[in-house]
């Protein structure tokens, strides 16, 4: 069931790319506190003096939840982020989603890489 549900999302994204031509990516803002309206074209990096807490933003698939990933090396999990010099940003590992729509996938310059 699992495969299944991953294949109809791969074909959907894959459909949508053709039609609709490639979306734009995520564009980085740097924020001090979580906004109470978050833009779902927008991933937030979240802290102050350059020490940055998580990162959020909307899940890509769709589904509207709110994703929130530490970025505090301490904590597990947790990821890293590199900044690219066209405003975009990198997270890495992947994001899994253990609940809810399950869904996995890569932030990589901004771009969704479904997995």
């Amino acid at each position: 069931m699992k495969r299944l549900i991953k294949l109809f999302w791969q074909i959907w994204f894959e459909f949508r790319k053709r039609v609709f031509g490639k979306p734009a990516p995520l564009r980085t803002t740097f924020v001090e506190e979580i906004p109470e309206k978050l833009d779902e074209k927008r991933l937030y990096l979240v802290g102050e003096n350059d020490h940055f807490w998580f990162a959020v933003f909307f899940c890509p698939c769709g589904c509207g939840t709110t994703v929130q990933v530490s970025l505090l090396a301490d904590s597990n999990p947790c990821w890293t982020f590199a900044e690219h010099g066209d405003g975009t940003i990198s997270l890495s590992p992947s994001v899994w989603r253990k609940d809810g729509c399950r869904s996995h996938y890569h932030v990589r310059r901004g771009f969704v890489e479904w997995i």
